[in-house]
């Protein structure tokens, strides 16, 4: 992957750790940063709500030169103190994530080690960690898992007219404000798609970014293994408390599952993740055929003898994860267009793609009705991914956009 004479000595600065591995962003953080740990020099420094070493999974800690937690405390989300920290950031130039990891103490402690250590460049993990990180004298990287404020900007108007909507658009034009000026500002910015590279210099005119791939992990994502029985025929796996996640699922139980039903009344749905809402829950008790998991120790479990893997996205930014999982596992994907954008899938041939309830509705009945038409496009996608998308082709991309940084191109 490298060479001695390009060895880098790299901080990476993290908002929150990576443990557990339970959202896209973390899992694509992680396998990058693994195999560039084993080429290079890394000090990983992050918030951790407890101050432990729980920035990176404990099994591999020895592969960095240092760990540094920085004590931080976030509010429960939808606790009294939560409601309070928004309310109070209302009048603040900078949306509400952007406040909640601001950390004068995390800013203190990448100063101190810039003064006390060797580094050649900084990484920004998230757009959120930036507010954080100082004028030190480094190059400055920011990694872009999604185009933050076009995530607001989907969310606005995946609303009706309202109070809802009044602040996703206040978040958006805070967010987008903060997210040109480090595009601008900063030595490099990376991507996770050329949607999104292209996006960065067009709209934030930002003049030196580099895509850096989504890749999975197929081997361990493989077909083989134990599994829950009886499994459901479609499964949809995801953080529950992410907004677009827990919206989609709303919004195909509301819209899609009907038409399925009226069809194929004995299919059942099995919603995997962490921390869904209770508005969630409820509607997934009322629809009938659905499970509800919460957080589990292996959504591989759940995943396997599934028959459609759905992904009902309706905003968001950056690549599903999710999706390049699912193919590895041989398991057949619908999926919105903005589900599935970024990952340079062909339609028809390694995804379904569906806007429309009934459109959406159809794919999935096709699949459960029509084997070998299920078979052909999970065997398409699996090929796909193991040959095609893999986390080292990934890490290398991220590699060579960090010397080029350096080398000021």
């Amino acid at each position: 992957m490298h060479t001695d004479a390009e060895r880098l000595r790299i901080l990476w600065v993290l908002p929150r750790p990576l443990v557990p591995l339970d959202a896209g962003g973390k899992i694509r953080t992680w396998n990058i940063l693994r195999l560039l740990a084993r080429g290079h020099e890394v000090t990983v420094i992050g918030l951790s709500p407890d101050g432990a070493l729980d920035l990176v999974p404990r099994e591999e800690r020895g592969l960095f030169r240092r760990l540094v937690p920085v004590a931080w405390s976030e509010p429960r989300k939808g606790s009294v103190r939560f409601w309070l920290a928004v309310l109070a950031n209302l009048g603040s130039r900078h949306a509400f994530v952007l406040s909640k990891y601001a950390s004068s103490s995390l800013r203190h402690e990448i100063e101190q080690l810039v003064r006390a250590e060797s580094y050649d460049v900084l990484v920004a993990d998230f757009l959120q960690v930036t507010r954080s990180i100082p004028k030190t004298g480094l190059p400055r990287v920011v990694f872009q898992h999604n185009v933050e404020s076009m995530i607001r900007w989907r969310h606005a108007q995946s609303r009706a007219w309202g109070a809802t909507r009044l602040y996703l658009l206040w978040e958006w034009v805070r967010m987008a404000r903060w997210e040109r000026r480090i595009c601008r500002e900063y030595e490099g910015v990376l991507a996770v798609s050329p949607e999104d590279a292209e996006y960065f210099r067009k709209e934030w005119g930002a003049r030196r970014v580099w895509t850096v791939s989504t890749g999975v992990d197929a081997e361990r994502f493989s077909m083989e293994g134990p599994r829950v029985e009886p499994a459901d025929d479609l499964v949809f796996t995801g953080s529950m408390d992410w907004e677009a996640n827990a919206d989609g699922i709303g919004w195909f139980l509301d819209r899609v599952w009907p038409l399925i039903l009226e069809v194929r009344p004995d299919t059942t749905l099995g919603v995997v993740g962490r921390n869904p809402p209770h508005w969630l829950v409820r509607v997934c008790q009322q629809a009938g055929g659905v499970t509800v998991t919460g957080r589990v120790p292996d959504v591989r479990v759940h995943m396997r003898g599934a028959r459609v893997f759905i992904v009902p996205i309706r905003f968001g930014g950056g690549t599903r994860i999710k999706i390049y999982e699912a193919m590895a596992m041989g398991l057949p994907v619908v999926s919105t267009s903005i589900g599935a954008e970024g990952l340079g899938l062909e339609a028809g041939r390694h995804v379904l793609l569906a806007d429309r309830p009934e459109v959406f509705a159809g794919s999935v009945v096709e699949l459960l009705e029509d084997r070998n038409r299920a078979e052909f496009l999970a065997g398409q996608a699996r090929k796909e991914v193991v040959e095609k998308r893999t986390w080292q082709h990934a890490a290398r991309e991220l590699e060579s956009a960090l010397q080029s940084v350096l080398r000021g191109g």
